[in-house]
């Protein structure tokens, strides 16, 4: 508490609150009130202040609104953290769904009815995409109100809102799709099927390997050891805002060295060969010429998206059952478990960041392992 003079003699008193940083100078503001007559009344006016803060009634948000909060503040303070792959989607996920909304609100009146407001309004009619219908996913209405959580925490902790509105929202659960993998026979059955197509090596290193289509379109020939028969996984290729983007891989596991069996070392060797000569017949140099494993004639990376849909349509060309192609790694996880490979190898191909996460996934096989197990052990000590 602070006492001053004023005009008379008569002794008034005022109290000072520290509201945090201005992000817009970098100084540290204050709450200024004076006016008391008595000591007692000011720490009562402090007290009574410092409970509407905690309750989330009164904030300094410098009479920003969620947009120019958002798009002018928060995306680029976070920018420099994130991969552009990453950045381009908080940018979509602002701009496309989240402004449209509420971007127009005051910042520090931005209420949890708002934002259970916004998550509905998405899940019903949040789609840009009239074959997808008019609501988004689930996945992707939390993914949106993450980014925007995230957002809010940070508006708090420079003293620009009191509290954050998801602290009392609950953000839609989302329910992972169901594997549908191919068993044995329908595997080798395709790989029979595209032997003679020219991306027929694509298809088996999927397959045996059990890579994330990214991580296989980012193969360069360097990364290949012919002579231990083993591959490096060390980037990958996504596509943000309809442009191909070569990238780190997902996880810090999931850069990895995999063994390869001889035969597809062999496919992988003729692969290179029929590649060099199909160049050298378009009359390109050997400097001209890129490192990437699958690429178009010209040499450019293949786009992820083109190769998802060649894969639909071979399926549909062999009569095969449908599955989705990321269900190509669940098929050779699911396989090599199923062939009582260790969890943790598996784990390790796959480039989980943990053993669990493999366990989790691929909890039907094993269980079954588990009950085999116990079958066995049954048969010895019975």
């Amino acid at each position: 508490m602070f006492q001053y003079g004023r005009p008379g003699g008569k002794v008034s008193w005022y109290f000072v609150a520290d509201l945090g940083i201005d992000p817009a100078t970098g100084k540290r503001k204050q709450k200024k009130q004076g006016g008391f007559a008595r000591r007692r009344d000011a720490e009562n006016a402090l007290s009574e202040f410092i409970s509407t803060v905690r309750t989330g009634t009164v904030a300094d948000d410098q009479g920003l609104t969620v947009e120019q909060y958002l798009v002018d503040w928060w995306l680029p303070s976070v920018k420099q953290r994130l991969k552009q792959t990453t950045f381009d989607s908080y940018v979509d996920a602002v701009e496309g769904r989240i402004v449209p909304r509420v971007g127009g609100a005051r910042l520090s009146q931005l209420k949890p009815k708002h934002v259970d407001d916004l998550l509905a309004d998405l899940a019903e009619n949040g789609s840009r995409d009239p074959k997808r219908g008019s609501g988004l996913s689930a996945r992707t209405v939390r993914t949106t109100g993450r980014i925007l959580k995230s957002a809010l925490a940070d508006a708090v902790k420079q003293g620009l809102i009191a509290r954050n509105p998801f602290d009392v929202v609950s953000l839609p659960k989302v329910t992972n799709p169901e594997m549908d993998c191919w068993d044995v026979d329908e595997a080798r059955y395709f790989l029979q099927c595209v032997a003679d197509e020219p991306d027929a090596v694509l298809w088996k290193l999927l397959l045996l390997g059990g890579m994330r289509r990214g991580e296989a379109l980012g193969l360069q020939w360097k990364d290949v050891d012919f002579d231990a028969g083993r591959v490096s996984i060390v980037r990958t290729v996504v596509e943000s805002n309809y442009q191909v983007v070569i990238s780190e891989p997902k996880t810090a596991r999931s850069r990895r060295t995999i063994a390869v069996d001889p035969s597809l070392v062999a496919d992988l060797r003729k692969h290179r060969t029929e590649q060099s000569k199909q160049r050298l017949a378009l009359g390109m140099r050997a400097s001209n010429r890129s490192d990437w494993i699958f690429s178009t004639v010209e040499g450019d990376v293949l786009q992820p998206q083109s190769v998802s849909q060649r894969f639909d349509r071979l399926v549909r060309k062999h009569g095969l059952r449908r599955i989705r192609f990321h269900d190509l790694r669940h098929t050779s996880a699911t396989l090599l478990l199923a062939s009582d490979v260790p969890l943790k190898v598996v784990s390790e191909r796959l480039g989980h960041s943990s053993v669990s996460i493999t366990a989790d996934v691929y909890q039907h096989v094993v269980r079954g392992m588990d009950e085999a197990a116990a079958e066995t052990l049954g048969r010895m000590l019975g």
